[in-house]
């Protein structure tokens, strides 16, 4: 970080403390008062979608009437080095940027600013009218042009030196109009090589790297449609298979569900088996609750056999990638097991908002690391559900 500014990141888990330092000399004036799009200054992270442009605006003001420059600097969470992008003033001291995250990942972006002399004189000259005002304004932007050559090289350095000659020869000559001086000084390609070396020794950066997240475009919305793959058998009273699943996914896919919802497909306990309609007494063909897992064919790592196999599982994600409509790839997912503090795997975790019911636990073996649960209530066979937002497509 530069001079001129420190950050302090407090307790962690809480909001950036910003505390601008100001020298003594007070010769950084430049203030950034805010950046937006920020989410509780920083704290957490603003979302986006990986290849749309990400628009930042920021608060910058300086005293008196000099120029400010203001630059958008944005890097990948991998990358040291930032990309500079050139803000633009909006008016009410709001500066205005934007740039595209090429891919999804995390980026940081920030705001520096300073006071630029050479656009500050720029804009005085444009003003001035008099003929002896234009030539003493001449001498003294000769003398920042030729600090801005001595950071120059090259043919840029050259050029810069024989501006600065020829504009201190042109105002020092009374028989030189003085319309020739201003057009001379306000010199629009001579400019811009000065616009790739300004003195930024005396730049304000703002304290905090704000975090982006970019993500795929489903992530901004997904339909979720929910089934249980023991329910898919063509054959009223057979036991459903991932090969099952496979045949519903055209149909699925040409209602406009983007995502294909799994309860959990891990193997079922059988201690304390539950029967139909929540009876306590199971049956030998009661298949039990899919949330009561763990048996001797495994836990929370392996498939229930009747489903099939782990390859007919990525049979099933292979095949929900076909575009089966213009608008929709069925991608599916099963839930997701959270962890208690002593590392056992806890109640599955639902991606909606939907009404939630505690119930008591339905462990039934004693392989079951399971902790009493909060589940959706689940009425049906299959459901659909839709997600904004979500990111688990």
């Amino acid at each position: 970080m530069r001079k001129g500014t420190t950050a302090s990141t407090g307790v962690a888990g809480t909001a950036p403390v910003v505390s601008p330092a100001v020298p003594a000399n007070g010769q950084v004036r430049a203030v950034i008062d805010r950046i937006l799009p920020a989410v509780d200054g920083g704290r957490f992270a603003v979302k986006c979608v990986a290849g749309e442009p990400v628009v930042v605006q920021a608060s910058c003001f300086t005293d008196g009437h000099d120029m400010l420059r203001v630059l958008l600097c944005w890097r990948n969470d991998d990358d040291t080095a930032m990309r500079e992008v050139e803000m633009r003033a909006r008016g009410s001291d709001v500066w205005e940027a934007r740039f595209v995250p090429p891919q999804a990942g995390r980026y940081r972006y920030t705001v520096v600013a300073w006071v630029d002399a050479f656009e500050s004189w720029r804009d005085e000259m444009v003003r001035r009218v008099e003929g002896d005002d234009i030539r003493i304004a001449a001498q003294a932007g000769a003398q920042v042009i030729a600090a801005c050559a001595d950071r120059a090289d090259g043919a840029d350095r050259r050029a810069l030196a024989a501006w600065v000659d020829d504009l201190q020869a042109m105002a020092g000559d009374a028989h030189v109009d003085a319309r020739a001086v201003k057009i001379l000084a306000l010199d629009e390609m001579l400019a811009q090589r000065i616009r790739s070396y300004p003195d930024r020794s005396f730049e304000t950066v703002y304290p905090v790297e704000l975090p982006l997240v970019a993500d795929r475009e489903r992530a901004r919305f997904s339909s979720w449609y929910e089934l249980f793959p023991r329910s898919c058998a063509p054959v009223a009273g057979q036991h459903g298979t991932f090969k099952d699943v496979m045949g519903r996914l055209p149909a699925i896919a040409a209602m406009g569900f983007d995502v294909l919802y799994f309860p959990p497909i891990h193997p079922i306990g059988t201690i304390r088996r539950k029967g139909k309609n929540n009876t306590l007494e199971a049956g030998p063909d009661d298949v039990g609750s899919p949330w009561a897992i763990g048996s001797a064919q495994g836990g929370h790592k392996a498939i229930l056999s009747a489903l099939g196999t782990p390859a007919d599982l990525r049979r099933v994600s292979w095949v929900s990638t076909w575009p089966w409509t213009s608008h929709s790839n069925v991608r599916p997912t099963t839930h997701t097991s959270r962890h208690t503090r002593t590392g056992s795997a806890g109640a599955p975790t639902a991606p909606c908002n939907m009404r939630k019911t505690r119930r008591r636990s339905t462990r039934t073996s004693t392989r079951s690391t399971s902790s009493p649960r909060t589940g959706r209530h689940c009425g049906l066979n299959s459901r659909a559900c839709s997600s904004t937002g979500s990111t688990r497509a």
